[in-house]
């Protein structure tokens, strides 16, 4: 059975973000202060990252960018982040970012991108 999220996306999740979950495991493990923020449940989840923006000493914001309509979703985070925090470095990562790197830099106007690089 799926469950509606409330918030305003175009787009329904039903699976969990895992890889960010993961992610940020590791990264607590080894020191660094971890935010996650599902903006899938967070109905107020403009006012979550301008709070947290305007609050903590962010050094990066991470966007997990999927393949399909979920882009849009990414684009417009990343977006509203560059609007209230210019030197706040956006960085986007996952299934998109591994397929089509350069498309996501430009269309996405992330700062950075992490992918997986096929070694032969």
């Amino acid at each position: 059975m799926a469950i509606r999220h409330s918030v305003p996306h175009k787009i329904h999740r039903d699976i969990p973000p895992v890889s960010i979950l993961v992610l940020g495991s590791y990264l607590k493990k080894h020191g660094f202060d971890i935010i996650l923020l599902d903006t899938h449940i967070d109905q107020n989840y403009k006012n979550t990252i301008r709070t947290i923006l305007s609050k903590e000493n962010i050094i990066l914001v991470g966007i997990t960018a999927l393949i399909g309509k979920f882009i849009t979703n990414a684009q417009e985070i990343t977006a509203y982040v560059k609007s209230i925090s210019k030197k706040t470095p956006v960085v986007w990562g996952g299934a998109l970012t591994s397929t089509l790197p350069e498309a996501c830099l430009k269309e996405g106007k992330a700062d950075y991108i992490v992918f997986l690089k096929s070694v032969r």
